[in-house]
């Protein structure tokens, strides 16, 4: 009997409880405070100005470079070609003529050809020269010897001022071991009238084949001195030759 008297007493005990707490939420939304949150909420429902603006961050990070677009249209093409520009001057006609100098040494005494050289085309400015070089050995020359250079021009020009050209030499003779033995150049007529120019005027001959001045058919250029006894008996020479054409007239070609 007891333990269900005390059992009524609880269960009343927790329902009295539940009312409590079910009502404790009604009474707060109708009591003063929900009244001043009410009025507060009214008295300041109006929005204040906008306040200064503060400063400015710094800049972030450069992101990454995009994808390339696509190209764009290809633009409109430009103007019409220009003028033609008027034709050159016509040059001079090629030459079909050719001169060259052809030179020759020989030891006097034995008459031997030593060597033979020639020039390329003699050019028509009336001032360059067509020039041949070369060294010839003599290998029986003795003391005494003289040498000479001799030359002559080559040519199918249609010849019309005399005389054909103008050429010039130089010889240098060493002995087997170096020594100089002589030296001499062309000895221009006095007075020159190439200026210092150490030339002598020379003849021309109509042949056009490779073959070395004859006899008859060229100039001396210059001849040397009588030699020393040469060492060994050998003789080593070196020539030069220029060739010119001071005189050359118009329409030689």
């Amino acid at each position: 009997m007891k333990r269900m008297f005390r059992g009524a007493r609880l269960v009343l005990l927790l329902g009295v409880v539940a009312m409590i707490a079910a009502a404790i939420p009604a009474l707060a939304a109708s009591g003063p405070d929900a009244s001043s949150a009410k009025k507060h909420k009214k008295k300041h429902s109006k929005r204040g100005p906008t306040g200064k603006q503060g400063p400015r961050g710094a800049t972030g990070a450069t992101g990454a470079t995009g994808p390339q677009g696509p190209a764009g249209p290809q633009g409109a093409p430009g103007g019409p070609p220009g003028a033609r520009g008027a034709p050159g001057a016509t040059g001079p006609p090629a030459e079909s003529a050719v001169d060259y100098g052809v030179a020759r040494v020989i030891n006097v005494r034995s008459g031997m050809v030593l060597g033979t050289v020639w020039t390329s085309n003699i050019p028509e400015d009336r001032n360059n020269a067509a020039n041949a070089s070369g060294t010839v050995v003599d290998p029986a020359c003795m003391a005494g010897d003289t040498f000479r250079a001799t030359g002559a021009i080559r040519s199918n020009e249609t010849e019309t001022s005399t005389p054909a050209g103008e050429a010039g030499a130089g010889l240098v003779v060493q002995g087997g071991n170096g020594q100089l033995l002589t030296a001499a150049q062309t000895t221009p007529p006095n007075p020159n009238p190439f200026g210092t120019v150490k030339v002598v005027s020379i003849a021309r001959s109509s042949k056009l084949d490779s073959n070395a001045p004859e006899t008859g058919n060229e100039t001396t250029l210059v001849t040397t001195a009588a030699i020393g006894a040469p060492a060994g008996g050998t003789c080593i020479i070196n020539g030069t030759a220029q060739f010119f054409d001071f005189n050359e007239a118009a329409g030689e070609r």
